[in-house]
C-alpha cells in the first residue's frame, strides 16, 4: 500500500456457520489451543448467532480476516511500471520470441529470462503447453443487502461486504464449460445457496464470470523450462492465487538470482517426464 500509493487490504471479520455437532466439539477444544486461539474471536451456540444467518449449530466468528482489492493492486501496481516505462501494453505474440543460447530477445527487447504468467492461456504456449494444467470456471454475483454486513460470511459460498450494503457472492466451480460468458445456472446456484446461508433481502446487481489457472495435482507450475534455460514459468496457482503468489514469486526470484532450491511440490520438474520435443 505504502509503495503503491493505495488501499489495498481491508481487515474483516469472518462468521462460518457450524453444520454439526461434532463440529461444535472440534471447535471447542480448539478455543484453548494456542495454536487456534490467536485467529478465534468467538463461538456462538445456535441460540447467539445473529437472527438473519441460518445455522442450527452455532457459528465460528475468526480474526485476523480479511480480504485484498485485487482489481487495484492490479491497477495501482501497472500504473508504478507505467511510470518507471517497465510496462508495455501490446499483444504479446510468442513467435516472435527468439531463444538465443541463454538469453531470448523479443522486438529488440533482450533479457537473461522470459517469465510466462499466463493463467488460463498456458495451454496455448507451445514451450510449455505440456504441463497439466486443469482450468476451472468460476462465477459471482454482486448484490445489495438489505443491510450492512460488518463481517463475511463463509459457508458453501462467500459474501464478502465490499461497500456500504453490496457484498460479492462465490464462488461456482466448473470445470467442463470453460467460457468467461456468466450463466442461469451459476446464478441459480448462488443465490440457493446464498438463501441457504442467511435470510438477509437481497437483490442482484451484476454477475462475472472468470477462469482459475489450476493444476491436475492442485500445486502450481514454478520453474524453468527443461530444454531452454531462458524460458520460466509462474502458472497455476489456482483458487488461492492471492494468498500463494507473494510467498512464491519471492522463492521464485531467489531461485532465479540466488540458485535456491524451490519447493519439491511446485517445481515443474515433478513433470518433465510428460515433455518431449
Amino acid at each position: 500500500e505504502t509503495a503503491l500509493g493505495a488501499k489495498l487490504l481491508y481487515p474483516l471479520p469472518m462468521l462460518r456457520p457450524l453444520v454439526s455437532v461434532k463440529e461444535q466439539n472440534l471447535w471447542g477444544t480448539k478455543i484453548h489451543d494456542p495454536a487456534f486461539n490467536t485467529y478465534i474471536e468467538s463461538i456462538f451456540t445456535s441460540g447467539e448467532m445473529p437472527e438473519d444467518v441460518r445455522s442450527e449449530f452455532g457459528g465460528l466468528m475468526l480474526k485476523r480476516c480479511g480480504y485484498v482489492d485485487t482489481t487495484m493492486l492490479i491497477k495501482a501496481t501497472a500504473n508504478m511500471l507505467d511510470n518507471k516505462t517497465s510496462l508495455v501494453k501490446e499483444r504479446f505474440e510468442i513467435k516472435e520470441l527468439l531463444i538465443e543460447g541463454d538469453s531470448v530477445s523479443y522486438r529488440g527487447r533482450t533479457a537473461r529470462k522470459i517469465i510466462f504468467c499466463e493463467g488460463p492461456n498456458l495451454s496455448h504456449n507451445q514451450y510449455f503447453n505440456w504441463l497439466p494444467l486443469r482450468p476451472v470456471k468460476g462465477e459471482t454475483l454482486l448484490v445489495e443487502l438489505s443491510r450492512p454486513l460488518p463481517y463475511i460470511l463463509n459457508r458453501g459460498v462467500f459474501v464478502l461486504p465490499v461497500f456500504e450494503n453490496t457484498a460479492v457472492v462465490g464462488a461456482t466451480f466448473e470445470h467442463r464449460e470453460l467460457n468467461w460468458n456468466s450463466s442461469d445456472k451459476g446464478r441459480d446456484e448462488l443465490e440457493h445457496k446464498l438463501r441457504t446461508l442467511t435470510s438477509i433481502p437481497y437483490k442482484v446487481v451484476a454477475q462475472k464470470a472468470g477462469i482459475r489457472p489450476a493444476t491436475q495435482d492442485r500445486r502450481p507450475f514454478i520453474g524453468i523450462h527443461p530444454r531452454y534455460e531462458p524460458l520460466g514459468v509462474f502458472n497455476g496457482l489456482g483458487t488461492k492465487g492471492v494468498s500463494l503468489a507473494p510467498y512464491f514469486a519471492h522463492e521464485f526470484s531467489e531461485f532465479l538470482e540466488l540458485g535456491t532450491p524451490l519447493t519439491n511440490e511446485v517445481t515443474i520438474s515433478r513433470y518433465f517426464i510428460l515433455y518431449y520435443d
